[in-house]
């Protein structure tokens, strides 16, 4: 346990504004997204 998992292929989907839909972890097992609103202010959190 506790050990960073590595090129481990994860799927996303949003029900609001844009997100990739599929990205694998780094080295470190971290995953970067680039979440892009559509200009709705209920798009935001």
């Amino acid at each position: 346990m506790g050990e960073p998992v590595r090129s481990v292929s994860i799927d996303f989907s949003s029900n609001i504004g844009l997100i990739e839909s599929t990205a694998a972890t780094d080295t470190s097992g971290n995953i970067d997204l680039v979440f892009q609103d559509q200009g709705h202010l209920g798009d935001a959190g």
